[in-house]
């Protein structure tokens, strides 16, 4: 891993070119880092850090604007971003910083926006609790035995998950369990799954909702994102679209 300085912005695109047979095995990676972030932690920091962290990775790292640092790492052939994550959260202090991971677009080579910053008081108690606790929790919420079986098996390497068949024990459940991220029916029985969402939100402003239906029409997308919801699964779940929301969750470790 090189460290170069922001005056060679042109050395860090030329980079880029030895990496076209490669891109799957590669990520670039923009931190950003908020001004009233604790212990006065720079840009040089940061750069330092990352450099101390992956310095057995292929890679350049630069520091660019006084809150921000622009990283190229090989990262392997499984790419999996929330790993880069994890090392990251585990040497920044602790449950001070909040690292979150932007969607990369399916163009080219693997992006993530990490933000560096204090938990903000708005955020909630519930949501400095997840990011605070050790190990990860999912909750799915589906009448259907053969969607829940589907989603565990692809939340199951990542962390436990409770299963809840009804709609009118899933808000209860979130208070009781305060899970990373939330799979939501639309259709549920008992109570349907744009009201839940909305009364999730209501007691926890940062909950991290996907919802679910087998019905993808762009009216049902569209009103999951309108009460709130971070995304949206077709039914049956597929396996690298769920992969993204995982990946996209700030409190996953």
């Amino acid at each position: 891993m090189d460290v170069i300085a922001s005056s060679e912005r042109l050395k860090f695109l030329e980079y880029t070119t030895r990496l076209k047979y490669q891109l799957a095995e590669w990520l670039i990676v923009e931190v950003k880092i908020k001004d009233a972030s604790p212990q006065d932690m720079s840009n040089i920091d940061v750069a330092e850090l990352m450099h101390t962290l992956f310095k057995d990775h292929d890679g350049v790292v630069m520091p660019c604007k006084s809150t921000e640092i622009l990283m190229l790492i090989s990262w392997g052939k499984d790419n999996n971003p929330q790993k880069l994550v994890h090392e990251m959260k585990a040497h920044l202090p602790a449950k001070a910083c909040d690292v979150t991971v932007v969607p990369p677009t399916k163009e080219g080579m693997k992006k993530l926006v990490l933000m560096i910053a204090p938990p903000d008081p708005k955020d909630g108690p519930l949501y400095a609790a997840r990011l605070a606790r050790d190990g990860n929790l999912f909750l799915i919420a589906d009448d259907d035995m053969y969607i829940r079986t589907l989603a565990k098996a692809g939340l199951k390497p990542f962390g436990d998950v409770i299963e809840v068949s009804d709609g009118s024990g899933v808000v209860e459940s979130y208070k009781q369990n305060n899970p990373d991220m939330v799979l939501l029916d639309i259709h549920l029985p008992g109570l349907g799954g744009q009201e839940i969402l909305n009364q999730l939100r209501a007691i926890d402003p940062k909950a991290y909702v996907i919802m679910l239906s087998a019905d993808s029409s762009l009216e049902n997308v569209k009103l999951t994102h309108q009460h709130g919801a971070k995304g949206f699964l077709a039914k049956p779940i597929h396996k690298a679209k769920l992969q993204e929301y995982i990946d996209a969750c700030p409190t996953l470790t």
